[in-house]
């Protein structure tokens, strides 16, 4: 039994380090393969900002780049200005749910700072990231402030799980640095060396999701502290990074507040429906896509 247990954690470790994802040899493959198709039918031109380059290119070496444009800047202060009046307007209990997301509709459909995101430099890095197209899966607006409870969820360290084709892209509608908790992660080589260590200490199933967590923490802060990274930047900051890093979103301190976009973004055969979003919406139906050629 421990011999098959370390043939079926060995094969799960190989999968994760060739995919990028802990799905699994079965359920992986087919978005890696998806991602193939499309980069061979791109016949998109290498993009002419080299900064956007790059970045592209810092990316696909750690997992995870930042940025900042005089573009994504000028529509993060317009958004930024749409919500406060809606605010204003409306009430934060009404503006904000429980959960902290977004609460007067998709955020594609209201604010068309969003379509002009991935028209512009976003889009022209998404497309060199991939080296294809992109499309949406989802997108969601939500607000960050202290909770005296301490840290909870995606605020402990923890790895996504969806496919490793993935591209969380966060929009800092506010400020971002360690005093509002700015998003803290892992360079993907780490994290895969993390995993490692997960794999060869504990056989794949033998821990839940808490003692992951607990794992995650206690080797980060004995190993990897050096390693972590955090931005500190104006509004307008974006922030792409592989689905399954290693991460944790950020602690506001007392009477911080963080305001990002988070979207959920995919490698395309085809150019990403940007008008038809305007009709659909982007508005998060599932974890992952179970078909990674829907469009």
């Amino acid at each position: 039994m421990l011999v098959k247990n370390a043939i079926s954690n060995w094969l799960w470790w190989r999968t994760l380090a060739a995919h990028r994802s802990r799905m699994g040899r079965h359920a992986a493959p087919p978005y890696t393969r998806y991602a193939e198709q499309a980069r061979a039918a791109y016949r998109g031109a290498p993009p002419n900002d080299g900064e956007i380059a790059g970045h592209a290119e810092a990316f696909r070496a750690q997992g995870f780049t930042w940025f900042r444009t005089a573009e994504t800047e000028r529509l993060a202060r317009e958004m930024r200005a749409q919500l406060d009046e809606e605010r204003r307007t409306h009430g934060d209990d009404k503006v904000w749910a429980a959960d902290s997301r977004y609460a007067l509709g998709d955020i594609y459909q209201r604010f068309p700072q969003v379509e002009a995101l991935f028209r512009g430099d976003t889009g022209a890095f998404l497309r060199a990231a991939f080296g294809s197209e992109f499309k949406i899966f989802y997108g969601i607006l939500y607000r960050s402030v202290h909770d005296p409870s301490g840290p909870t969820g995606s605020q402990v360290w923890h790895s996504d799980g969806g496919p490793g084709t993935c591209i969380n892209l966060m929009f800092c509608l506010t400020e971002v640095g360690s005093q509002n908790g700015a998003m803290e992660i892992l360079p993907w080589p780490d994290s895969l060396r993390l995993f490692g260590e997960e794999a060869r200490r504990h056989l794949r199933g033998w821990l839940d999701k808490e003692e992951r967590q607990d794992f995650y923490s206690t080797r980060i802060d004995a190993v990897y502290t050096d390693r972590i990274a955090q931005p500190e930047a104006d509004p307008g900051l974006v922030y792409p990074f592989l689905n399954n890093t290693v991460h944790r979103g950020g602690y506001p301190q007392p009477g911080e507040e963080r305001i990002v976009c988070v979207f959920h973004i995919y490698p395309s055969v085809e150019p990403a429906p940007l008008d038809r979003y305007r009709e659909t919406g982007i508005i998060k139906a599932g974890p992952y896509p179970k078909d990674p050629a829907w469009q």
